[in-house]
Formats: structure tokens, sequence, C-alpha cells
């Protein structure tokens, strides 16, 4: 994947992107979530502007086919750790809200996975907020296992204060924990 990367691999899926056809968007995404598991590439891939093209994209569609691309690549590239904030500055934050709505539940457990992953970096508590809490107590409610265990982890990395617990019981949050 890494030598892929070197010979072009990214650009490519960057200018497959930019297709007019959601399939091949789809495709694009797909090629970028292979290449965002190694972690030499996961920095590389958040640098490199394919994420601004995921954001724009999600807000476009609901394909599930290209929202869960999306997603899973936004999930893999916020396992590293320096990515985090990247990620933030880049507009996952809100793609991610968006899609805690999704139907599909591949896509809401990739988003929860991504949540989960942005959360646990302590300069990112604040931008979870009360505005973003309701969606991530959504996930909560999910009937699929491993969405619902990244929600509560979501929940209990930003629980740093008073505030913001009080927050997660007054919304409802502690039923589903």
């Amino acid at each position: 994947k890494i030598a892929l990367a070197d010979i072009g691999v990214i650009k490519t899926a960057m200018e497959l992107a930019s297709h007019s056809d959601i399939g091949i968007i789809a495709i694009a995404f797909g090629i970028i979530r292979h290449l965002s598991v190694p972690m030499l590439l996961k920095r590389k891939l958040s640098d490199c502007g394919i994420v601004s093209m995921m954001v724009q994209c999600v807000s476009q569609s609901d394909n599930e086919e290209l929202c869960y691309e999306c997603s899973s690549s936004m999930a893999n590239m916020a396992e590293h750790a320096q990515n985090r904030l990247n990620l933030v500055q880049f507009g996952v934050v809100p793609c991610l809200v968006f899609l805690c709505n999704h139907t599909s539940f591949r896509v809401k457990r990739e988003t929860a996975r991504a949540f989960s992953l942005l959360s646990s970096s302590p300069e990112l508590v604040g931008v979870f907020d009360e505005h973003i809490l309701p969606h991530i107590l959504t996930l909560l409610r999910t009937q699929e296992e491993e969405t619902g265990r990244d929600g509560a982890s979501t929940v209990f990395n930003i629980s740093t204060g008073p505030e913001m617990i009080k927050l997660v019981g007054a919304m409802g949050g502690i039923a589903p924990l």
C-alpha cells in the first residue's frame, strides 16, 4: 500500500473523486479507505486534501457506499493521534454529525468509531458541545454493539466536567450507558 501511494495512487484517487458519477467517487474513496489502514499513510492522506473532498461529497450525497467509504477513511485517519486536529479543522465533525443519522448501520458504526477516536484527544474535547451531543447519543441507542460501544466511549471521553455530565443526563444519555 505504501508503494502504491508512492507511485501516485493517492493523486489518481483524488482525480477520480472529482468525477461526476457517484459510483466512481465511491470507488475513489474506497481506494483511500484501503490506503488509510497503514499508520505510515494516515498522516500523508490527512495532509493531501482528500479529507476536504470527502466532507464536501458527503454533504452532497447520502449514497450508502460513498458515506461508508468516507466515514471509514475518516475513522482510519483518526487512529493517528497527530491527524485528529487536522481532521477537525478540515470539517469532519459536522460531516460526522450528519452521518449519525444515516440509515446504514455500517456508516453509523464507522461514524461512532471516528467520534470515539477524535474525542480521545483531550485538546479536542471542547469541540463536542451541546449541539453535537444529541447526535452522539443517537449512536448509543442503536442495536449494533460496536456502534453503541464507540458512542459510549465518546460520551465517556467528553464527560470531563460537571457541566457536560449534567448535560448528558439531561439529554437522556445515562440510560443507554
